[in-house]
């Protein structure tokens, strides 16, 4: 579910309050693989906390510095419009 009106990708059925769904998708504030696992009892989160620490950890690489992070992290949410 890359775009909002994608659909989802598995069968809700398959669902459960005891699975954690990491959905890689990292350009949607949210996606429907996300709401539909919350929806059915679990937890679930998308993929842009992979991205900041992916950039974090190639920012420290390339620099030799700490990263900031929560200015990455500002930044990031800040681009994710949907």
């Amino acid at each position: 579910g890359m775009k909002p009106d994608d659909s989802l990708p598995l069968d809700e059925d398959l669902l459960r309050p005891d699975l954690f769904v990491y959905d890689l998708v990292y350009n949607l504030k949210t996606t429907k693989l996300v709401t539909a696992a919350k929806k059915k009892g679990g937890k679930a989160v998308t993929g842009t906390g992979m991205l900041l620490y992916q950039g974090v950890r190639a920012f420290e690489l390339w620099t030799g510095t700490t990263a900031p992070v929560e200015d990455m992290r500002q930044a990031l949410l800040e681009s994710i419009k949907i």
